[in-house]
């Protein structure tokens, strides 16, 4: 059964991961928040809910504009947004579509599904879904703007929304654990790589 993910109080949540922009993109704590999110440009997935909406939330008060990508239509269009409808688990049109939109300043990587199931009764279709959504599409995002920044020569920041089970396990959660494991490890693989066309990675 698929549910939602564990999160921390959205209010703090959604200031975090705009805290984490702003450093990764001036490489220290701004003066002003609007003086470096006013007129830029940046991707969230999964945000038509929970963490994923507050982010999007909080990067429209400082005059940004976001790609707010999701799996279906939702039929809302907020000013200064625009909806991409997609299937992260497409490997293939994941990358198409994330690299049509041009050069943007910054990607939260927040969508992630999990399914309570215990270690006996992992199924391989929980397990490809969990893996596909929560670390397959996370890389696959990341390399369509992670070009488009580059060649643009943006010196942007990428945020890979990850979780506290990464590190320790729980009854039910071998397949949500091991991803988010694999998200903290990637994330560590992007700075390395990334980190010298000036793209810094959270």
């Amino acid at each position: 059964m698929f549910r939602s993910l564990y999160k921390l109080p959205q209010r703090v949540t959604g200031q975090m991961a705009v805290d984490v922009l702003s450093r990764n993109m001036c490489g220290q704590k701004p003066q002003s928040f609007e003086e470096y999110f006013n007129g830029k440009k940046f991707i969230v997935t999964g945000s038509c809910a929970g963490m994923g909406e507050k982010i999007t939330s909080r990067l429209l008060d400082l005059g940004a504009f976001v790609y707010t990508v999701v799996e279906k239509d939702k039929g809302v269009n907020l000013p200064n947004t625009k909806q991409v409808v997609c299937d992260l688990s497409n490997w293939e049109d994941t990358y198409k579509k994330m690299l049509e939109l041009g050069p943007v300043h910054g990607l939260v990587n927040n969508a992630g599904v999990a399914v309570i199931e215990s270690f006996f009764d992992v199924t391989e279709e929980g397990w490809n879904k969990t893996l596909n959504v929560n670390a397959r599409a996370l890389v696959r995002t990341s390399q369509a703007v992670a070009k488009n920044m580059i060649d643009a020569g943006i010196k942007g920041a990428i945020v890979n929304i990850s979780s506290t089970i990464s590190t320790r396990a729980i009854p039910e959660h071998t397949t949500y654990c091991a991803s988010k494991g694999a998200v903290n490890q990637i994330t560590r693989c992007m700075a390395i790589e990334l980190g010298k066309y000036g793209i810094r990675t959270n």
